[in-house]
C-alpha cells in the first residue's frame, strides 16, 4: 500500500468532513434562536483544532432579537463639569480643553473624560469594597451623571486602594463603551476616566424577526481567522457577552447609535468585538 497517497487522501477527507460540519452548524444555527448542546460541542472541537480553548458553558445558547438604540452623551458642558469636579476657580488652558486646580487636573479627549489628583486630601474613613462602590456612584451623581442604570464593581489594590468599574445596562445588555474607572484611595479620589452615554428618550429594543442578532457560532468561526487574535496569540476564551457599543470615542459626539455587538474576552486580557447585526 502507498502510505503517502493514503495519508494525503485521509487529510483531504478530514478537511472535507470538517468543512461539511462547519456548514451544517452555520445552516442549522442561522435558522434558530437557540443553539443546542451538540452544536456547542462541535464548535468547541473546531476551536480546539484551531488552538483556541473554551469551556462549553461559556458559549451563549440564546440568540435574542435586538436592534440599534439611540443614545446621547452625558457630557455637554466642559466648564460646568470642571466647576463640579474641581471648583469654580479652576484654570482653563488656552489651547485645549484642560482644567487645573492645585494638584487636580481634568481634561477631555473626544468623548473621553480624564481626571487625576497627584495629592488627594479628602480622605475616606473605613474604606472597603462596598464603600468604594458607593463612593464611586455618589461622586458620579454629584458630577451630574445619570446613575439610574449604573452598577459598580470594586477590585482591591495595594495599600487599601480600590479600582471601581462603573457600567450600565440597557434592558439586560451592557453598553460596553459607556463606563468609568475610578481609583479611590483612603486619601481620596486619585483619578477617574471614561465616558457616559444614556438612551435618548423612551425607546424599546427592536423585537422583530429581522433584528435577530448574528449567530455566536458564526462569530466564533470568524474569531478563529482573526488576524489580530493570531498575532496576539490569544488562545483561551474566558467570557462571551452580548451588549451594545457606540464606538464613538475619537471625537466628541452629542448623539450616537449603539449597535448590538458580541464581546469575546480572552485569558490574556485581550478583548475582541464583533458586530451582532
Amino acid at each position: 500500500m502507498n502510505w503517502s497517497k493514503a495519508k494525503n487522501w485521509l487529510i483531504v477527507l478530514f478537511i472535507g468532513v470538517n468543512l461539511f460540519l462547519v456548514f451544517t452548524i452555520i445552516r442549522t444555527d442561522v435558522q434558530s434562536s437557540t443553539i443546542d448542546r451538540d452544536t456547542i460541542a462541535n464548535i468547541v472541537n473546531i476551536l480546539q483544532e484551531n488552538g483556541i480553548a473554551v469551556e462549553a458553558d461559556v458559549i451563549p445558547q440564546s440568540m435574542p432579537d435586538l436592534g440599534p438604540i439611540d443614545v446621547m452623551n452625558s457630557l455637554s458642558d466642559y466648564d460646568a463639569l470642571a466647576a463640579l469636579v474641581l471648583d469654580a476657580n479652576a484654570q482653563k488652558a488656552a489651547d485645549k480643553p484642560e482644567y487645573t486646580s492645585g494638584s487636580k487636573r481634568l481634561w477631555f479627549e473626544g468623548d473621553m473624560i480624564y481626571y487625576e489628583d497627584s495629592s488627594p486630601q479628602q480622605p475616606y474613613e473605613g474604606l472597603s469594597q462596598n464603600r468604594a462602590q458607593s463612593i464611586a456612584l455618589e461622586l458620579l451623581r454629584t458630577y451630574g451623571f445619570n446613575m439610574e442604570r449604573a452598577q459598580a464593581s470594586a477590585a482591591e489594590q495595594a495599600d487599601g486602594e480600590y479600582i471601581v468599574t462603573v457600567t450600565q445596562k440597557i434592558d439586560q445588555y451592557v453598553l460596553f463603551d459607556s463606563y468609568f474607572y475610578l481609583h479611590i484611595a483612603p486619601e481620596g479620589l486619585r483619578s477617574f476616566a471614561g465616558s457616559w452615554f444614556v438612551p435618548s428618550g423612551s425607546q424599546d429594543i427592536l423585537t422583530n424577526e429581522s433584528a435577530r442578532v448574528k449567530s455566536i457560532v458564526s462569530v466564533l468561526l470568524d474569531f478563529t481567522r482573526n488576524e489580530e487574535r493570531i498575532q496576539n496569540g490569544s488562545s483561551q476564551i474566558v467570557q462571551i457577552d452580548l451588549g451594545y457599543m457606540t464606538k464613538a470615542k475619537d471625537t466628541y459626539h452629542k448623539n450616537a447609535t449603539a449597535m448590538p455587538v458580541w464581546l469575546i474576552r480572552c485569558s490574556d486580557g485581550k478583548v475582541y468585538d464583533y458586530e451582532a447585526r
